[in-house]
């Protein structure tokens, strides 16, 4: 595969409100060459980020975490090295060691929760987004936000029977309004990485805004507790905050090219468009899970 057909810049994850197409990003998501997944949280006024890693169940120490008024990105390597980097800036290097990718069959890498989107920046307004943004549109801004970054792969090490539409290797799957995919086999992995979003509604508020990235080692049935992850959060939250998928959040192999008929396809501007008026008028909850392709 060429390096054009290839993801040539990281995607944005958001919310989109449906009645004024006003989007609000939470962050962007990166596929590396070799097929290392990064993610930059949002940039917050007035805030500044914190590091380091974390155990399950424990608020991190403050030994074991650095602060910076920079906004690094969390980078979960290929060979399983979990760090913050920040291109042309020298800050304090942390790392954990989590599974090699390769090694991941079916299991959790990424948690993003997000408090109060709408005093995010406003990345675009009247739903004009830009190609390969992937958002949820609801009727009201939720009060929390969280995505997770799955990877499922064949344990043979096959690859999956889908194919994309376009010339791209983001989509979605047709039937599911809450999930989207990223064919690796576009970078020498076969497997998929699964992102699924979880808006929630009526929990109780922080009064600030706030972004937690957190690269864990977690699958169905859970790790064990000695296994460590790696966070990167604004500072307007205390700790960093993880989401957790259950076991049937993660889909099989089996699920990934059966139950949708083995299509994943990218959604078009026009079906977008639509998926958003239904979301205003018809539709109460509002749901919807499009893209651009613009």
């Amino acid at each position: 595969m060429s390096e054009s057909e290839k993801l040539k810049r990281a995607f944005r994850l958001g919310v989109m409100r449906a009645s004024s197409g006003e989007f609000k990003s939470v962050a962007n998501v990166g596929i590396t060459g070799d097929g290392g997944v990064f993610v930059v949280p949002a940039q917050l006024r007035g805030y500044s980020w914190r590091y380091g890693v974390v155990r399950k169940g424990e608020a991190p120490k403050q030994a074991e975490h650095v602060e910076t008024d920079l906004r690094p990105k969390l980078h979960y390597h290929q060979s399983g090295i979990a760090s913050v980097t920040l291109t042309g800036s020298d800050i304090e290097r942390r790392r954990v060691q989590l599974p090699r990718l390769p090694c991941v069959v079916r299991g959790q890498v990424f948690s993003i929760v997000s408090y109060r989107v709408w005093e995010f920046p406003t990345v675009s307004t009247n739903g004009d987004a830009r190609r390969g943004d992937v958002f949820t549109v609801e009727t009201r801004w939720p009060d929390a936000l969280a995505w997770t970054l799955s990877i499922v792969s064949h344990p043979s090490g096959d690859p999956f029977n889908v194919a994309l539409d376009g010339p791209r290797p983001i989509g979605h799957i047709r039937g599911d309004p809450t999930r989207f995919v990223v064919d690796l086999s576009w970078y020498g992995r076969n497997a998929m990485l699964v992102g699924h979003v979880d808006p929630r509604f009526d929990d109780p508020v922080p009064m600030e805004p706030g972004v937690s990235v957190v690269a864990l080692p977690w699958k169905p049935g859970g790790p064990s507790t000695m296994d460590d992850a790696f966070g990167l959060w604004s500072t307007s939250m205390n700790n960093p905050v993880v989401k957790y998928e259950e076991d049937d959040d993660i889909p099989t192999e089996f699920e990934l090219t059966t139950e949708s008929d083995g299509v994943v396809r990218e959604v078009t501007w026009r079906e977008r468009s639509q998926e958003r008026l239904k979301a205003a008028g018809e539709n109460p909850d509002g749901r919807r899970f499009p893209g651009a392709d613009k």
